[in-house]
């Protein structure tokens, strides 16, 4: 079976919840730097509360994570032909 990341968050109501950057990097082993970089590339979606409080909704975390899973699988596939 395959992991799902968005059972990470099973068990949780559907309220919209949203991450800090940090946390979001921390969890892609990515500079808080290149987050950002892909908020401005629309790969994942922000919110900006404040000058120094952005926040990605989970949601759009959990698409991205689904997302470069796939793009591995894929290339996995290609290698393997």
């Amino acid at each position: 079976m395959a992991f799902d990341p968005k059972s990470i968050f099973a068990g949780q109501d559907n309220a919209t919840e949203f991450l800090p950057v940090s946390w979001v990097a921390r969890r892609l082993s990515l500079s808080p730097k290149r987050i950002y970089q892909l908020i401005e590339a629309k790969r994942l979606v922000a919110v900006k509360f404040g000058p120094r409080q952005t926040r990605i909704l989970r949601e759009s975390f959990d698409d991205y994570v689904c997302s470069m899973l796939a793009d591995e699988r894929e290339d996995a596939a290609e290698t393997a032909s």
